[in-house]
């Protein structure tokens, strides 16, 4: 009896010791130092104004080239004290299209009379290299981004009635900037949420031909990821 006894305080003892040691354990900021990867997924919209668009008189037109994105991420951490500092590339497939027809009501160009047309703008894939800087506050991350960035788009012009297609793309590299917040969940997983602003300047479709179209691409992006850390952990 009084050999359970004692054997049931050594386990108490024990289990209580161990649970101190996991609470000490998570209540220890987080090593946000190290490399990572992950994985994204987001809403992008592209207010792309284009001019030398055959969708009236006027040849001007403002698609806005939205869709969803998904892609992934990879970079490395430094962190000094309540300071961090990194860098970070990530590659996204988007969705993002949009069309606007038109139906000429008088000759246009060489769009004649009666014929109807459609333009269409495409972004399927972008991706960036960026510095990323803030502040580590326990297991939260603060940070503005900024650097390079590149991506393709794609134009294609469709004359309905006579079956005419015209079609032209590019990749342009361009810039970058955005802020975003990390979270850790545990020692090795967090979570972000980060909006970036892409700008891949001015781009002439068709250029050449008797309709070249003049097309900015900007692009604003809202996403949230997941990484898996490498870091020394707690």
């Amino acid at each position: 009896m009084k050999h359970n006894y004692f054997a049931g305080i050594a386990l108490a003892v024990s289990l209580f010791a161990g649970s101190a040691q996991a609470t000490d354990i998570l209540a220890q900021p987080t090593n946000w130092s190290g490399p990572y990867v992950g994985a994204n997924i987001g809403y992008s919209w592209g207010p792309w104004r284009s001019t030398g668009v055959l969708v009236g008189p006027a040849g001007t037109a403002s698609p806005n080239v939205n869709g969803i994105l998904g892609g992934l991420q990879a970079g490395y951490n430094w962190q000094k004290d309540s300071w961090f500092w990194g860098i970070e590339g990530d590659i996204q497939i988007t969705g993002e299209k949009d069309t606007i027809g038109w139906t000429a009501l008088g000759q246009v160009g060489a769009v004649p009379v009666g014929n109807t047309v459609r333009n269409e703008w495409r972004f399927p894939w972008f991706g960036t290299l960026r510095a990323r800087a803030g502040l580590a506050n326990d297991d939260w991350l603060a940070y503005i981004t900024g650097g390079l960035a590149f991506g393709h788009a794609e134009y294609k012009f469709t004359n309905l009635t006579t079956g005419a297609v015209l079609k032209d793309d590019a990749t342009r590299a361009g810039w970058t900037l955005g802020a975003g917040a990390e979270r850790a969940l545990d020692p090795d997983w967090s979570a972000k949420l980060e909006y970036l602003y892409v700008d891949l300047g001015r781009e002439t479709f068709l250029a050449g031909t008797a309709t070249p179209v003049r097309t900015n691409i900007r692009d604003h992006i809202l996403r949230i990821g997941v990484n898996r850390r490498f870091s020394t952990g707690y």
